[in-house]
């Protein structure tokens, strides 16, 4: 998976996606028709439809990805969405993050229909950012479909966004310890690795630029998670530690360290 730099970033937020652009990305979200081994209870939502209707809502593409491996023009796919109106601003009116709405779908019968709100850092490249897992995500199965739904699951979850804010806000003014840190680190490698990895905890907390040099809870939270997403740096044996490249298991990452970056705003 391709994380966007931070000049792309910003130029896709004022330039977003055409549909040429999105379709060549992701042809498999264009799909007028199922697989024909799906169930015979399988209801064929079209992403098509979903792109048009997220687009008659205000909704820009701004990130396409799909399943790598066997070339199926069925698989799973995911299309990242952000509407002007959902950004947070600096004093001076640049924009720090964005709002998303991030939709995945595949038409081969193993996954059903997803929207999830996220929050995505303009300043650093960290990929995607899935918060909420219980309120920031709505599940629809291929079951039936209409404009109307998703105009009501979006509203939903847009109206979930002020709620989004006052937690960042939370964390923001929330100053960590050495220890507060050190332990945040180390139960977020155990987040990423099911065994023991040997990294030095502090190469997860170091602020590599100065808007996150404060230790608040955000800051911190984005170093280490930005870290975790990107790799590239040594565990104690020497080994380069590569970067997360399945969206799925990037999806579940953020969700579980946003969770444990919550409990230490309670």
């Amino acid at each position: 998976m391709q994380i966007l730099s931070t000049k792309r970033r910003i130029h896709l937020v004022e330039n977003p996606m055409t549909l040429d652009q999105v379709t060549a990305i992701v042809p498999a979200a264009f799909a007028d028709y199922a697989d024909e081994r799906v169930s015979k209870k399988y209801v064929f939502i079209s992403t098509k439809q979903v792109y048009e209707d997220m687009s008659a809502l205000g909704f820009k593409a701004i990130w396409a990805h799909q399943r790598r491996g066997k070339d199926s023009p069925f698989k799973k796919h995911w299309i990242k969405f952000f509407h002007p109106d959902h950004v947070i601003r600096r004093e001076d009116g640049a924009i720090t993050e964005i709002f998303e709405v991030t939709i995945s779908n595949s038409h081969d019968g193993r996954a059903g229909f997803n929207l999830a709100a996220g929050i995505y850092r303009l300043v650093c490249d960290n990929g995607m950012m899935a918060l909420d897992s219980d309120q920031g995500k709505i599940r629809l199965r291929h079951m039936g479909y209409s404009s109307e739904e998703l105009s009501k699951m979006i509203h939903d979850l847009s109206a979930h966004f002020p709620v989004m804010l006052q937690k960042i806000d939370t964390m923001k003014k929330r100053i960590m310890t050495d220890q507060e840190m050190v332990t945040f680190a180390t139960n977020a490698m155990k987040t990423r690795w099911d065994k023991e990895v040997k990294i030095d905890v502090n190469k997860l907390i170091k602020s590599i630029r100065p808007e996150d040099d404060q230790n608040t809870l955000w800051n911190v939270y984005n170093r280490v998670q930005e870290k975790l997403v990107k790799g590239q740096f040594t565990t104690f044996s020497g080994r380069i530690v590569r970067g997360l490249t399945n969206v799925d298991a990037l999806v579940k990452l953020n969700e579980k360290l946003y969770t444990q970056a919550l409990e230490l705003c309670q």
